[in-house]
């Protein structure tokens, strides 16, 4: 599924490529932003809920259609759910983050602003886990193995001075642990710093 998609996205870049006149190509921006994370969890008896987290990092647009950026950036979900073997409700939350490779392909205008879609990959290092049971409370760090491979679509509206305002959509296309699938809606601003 992977390599079927990075072969879309080199087709693509191929077939809509196009002579760079924008004046914002080759200029690096910082962004930074909020999400509301939630993941989908193939557990019986469980109730996912979204959870609030943030990202930050560098961006720079390759061509007029191209963006590419890496940073840090976070999952996370909290659930509850009933666990017979124990005869126990229970409440969990789960905060995960790691390094975010991602690049974005305009589209189409929408408004003022662009359509975008691209991939991404999060390469997770740790995750923060906190447990409610039998009336206590448990945390831990965990360390991750898996990466998170996930599409992004979004609208991006242009802001003064170069700057923009991201809105969008994030799914994982990959499950970690082969139960857990993250989806996210985040909205960031970018500001550039370079000409």
């Amino acid at each position: 599924m992977v390599r079927i998609l990075v072969l879309t996205f080199i087709l693509l870049s191929n077939v809509f490529s196009q002579e760079d006149t924008s004046e914002h190509v080759g200029v690096w921006s910082f962004y930074g932003g909020i999400s509301s994370m939630g993941a989908s969890v193939d557990i019986d008896d469980y109730d996912e809920s979204r959870e609030m987290g943030f990202n930050l990092g560098l961006m720079r647009s390759v061509s007029d259609k191209w963006t590419v950026g890496v940073g840090y950036s976070q999952r996370g979900w909290s659930g509850d759910g009933y666990n017979s073997i124990i005869d126990e409700y229970y409440k969990e939350e789960w905060e995960l983050s790691g390094i975010e490779l991602w690049a974005t392909y305009n589209v189409f205008p929408l408004g003022n602003g662009t359509f975008f879609f691209g991939p991404s990959l999060l390469i997770l290092n740790e995750a923060d886990f906190k447990l409610e049971v039998y009336g206590e409370t448990f945390s831990d760090e965990v360390d991750i193995d898996d990466n998170d491979f996930s599409i992004i679509l979004g609208v991006a509206m242009p802001l003064s001075t170069g700057s923009s305002l991201n809105f969008g959509y994030q799914r994982s296309i990959n499950e970690l642990e082969d139960s857990i699938l993250f989806n996210q809606l985040f909205m960031e601003i970018s500001i550039p710093f370079s000409n």
